[in-house]
């Protein structure tokens, strides 16, 4: 009986002491391997999104509650990743917490990071704030979060010129990734959610010189409830731009809808074709026939469309090819016969072929490209050497 009496009293003692401990409030330093050797490649990307996310969290006795970058409570038990992404091949998390460490004036969080061989631990440091500076980092960080999505308002395409202020997020600095802090991990993990980009790139053309420019980029913002872009009513929620160097100046815009339908991607078409009349037209990726020889013939690409060739701008409509629509390469022996024409292929011929193929399409991803003349002529050239964003890859 009395040893029963001490352990309920060990454990009355030991719940009033954790009841009575007081929250401490930490906010993230940096995240170093344990062994404190240096980081590379997309292992230091991971941890620099890790460090970007900015955790804040208090903790109280043996739970934890995060309030930024999202809201969630609870105990350090179910405490297991900052993510919770799971790698597709194996379900096994991108990052999974194993120990939590506090000592005086600090408290690191050490895990094992899944995306390399080798060494894989890792550790969060955190270091205190006392609540009053640790409310008042709290609701700064919200507030610029809010302040970012109040600047994602939809772009207005319908003009299909570069003639139009950019966007409010269009920044030198701006960080888009607030909106969502741990995309890399989401990407890494085949997860499909909202993806936001903000870069400087640069390339050098022979005989030209070097050429510097900002990209931006919105994918999925339905996901937060934002249009990214519209032409005319059709809403889209991806969205590439690409700015000159100094901020002042549209060069290149890129709109894309995944699974468009038969009628939405026919009245795109009609919606351009009415806006660009007198206008130089060539197609791209339709089956062609380059000489009068038949084995010279080729079929449909990956992808097909249509170049609308202004003097100051290239509007390009780009639609992937749906399998079963490639895998016979030819309908019906429709084809461009450009043998037969000297010089540049009649638009109407042109018209009808693409016409037709694009009859054939019930579904597919589609992409609108407008782009500046001079950034076309540039990001096309054969002696271009550096790299241009993804997103320029399927502009012919």
């Amino acid at each position: 009986m009395k040893r029963i009496l001490l352990l309920l009293l060990s454990v009355a003692g030991y719940t009033f002491s954790n009841a009575q401990e007081a929250p401490r409030y930490w906010k993230t330093e940096n995240v170093t391997r344990i062994d404190n050797k240096p980081i590379w490649g997309i292992t230091l990307a991971y941890m620099d999104m890790l460090a970007g996310m900015r955790i804040h969290l208090v903790q109280h006795g043996d739970s934890f509650s995060i309030t930024f970058p999202f809201e969630k409570a609870m105990k350090q038990s179910d405490f297991k990743s900052f993510t919770y992404c799971r790698l597709p091949a194996n379900g096994a998390l991108l990052d999974s917490i194993y120990s939590i460490r506090r000592e005086p004036g600090k408290l690191d969080i050490l895990f094992c990071y899944a995306g390399r061989d080798g060494e894989n631990r890792f550790v969060l440091h955190l270091s205190p704030l006392e609540r009053p500076a640790y409310l008042r980092e709290l609701d700064k960080l919200r507030k610029e979060r809010e302040q970012v999505l109040q600047l994602v308002k939809p772009m207005d395409l319908s003009g299909l010129d570069l003639s139009q202020p950019l966007p409010a997020y269009c920044k030198p600095k701006m960080d888009l990734d607030m909106l969502n802090p741990i995309q890399l991990a989401e990407d890494l993990c085949d997860i499909e959610q909202l993806q936001t980009g903000s870069e400087q790139f640069d390339f050098m053309v022979k005989g030209k010189g070097k050429y510097a420019y900002n990209h931006f980029l919105l994918r999925n913002t339905r996901l937060i409830n934002r249009v990214a872009a519209t032409i005319g009513k059709t809403t889209y929620d991806n969205l590439s731009i690409v700015t000159s160097q100094d901020y002042t100046k549209l060069e290149a815009v890129m709109v894309e809808q995944k699974k468009a339908g038969k009628q939405n991607i026919q009245e795109l078409y009609r919606f351009i074709q009415a806006r660009l009349k007198k206008v130089k037209i060539e197609g791209h990726g339709l089956p062609k026939q380059f000489t009068a020889d038949k084995a010279s013939l080729f079929g449909i690409g990956t992808s097909f469309g249509l170049r609308w060739i202004e003097k100051d701008r290239v509007i390009e409509l780009v639609i992937q090819t749906p399998d079963e629509l490639y895998d016979q390469q030819t309908d019906n022996n429709v084809f461009i016969d450009s043998d037969k024409y000297e010089g540049a292929v009649p638009d109407d011929v042109t018209l009808n072929v693409f016409n037709h193929y694009l009859s054939l399409v019930e579904e597919s991803d589609i992409k609108l490209y407008v782009v500046a003349q001079t950034f076309a002529e540039l990001v096309r050239s054969e002696d271009l050497t550096g790299g241009t964003p993804s997103f320029l890859s399927d502009f012919k």
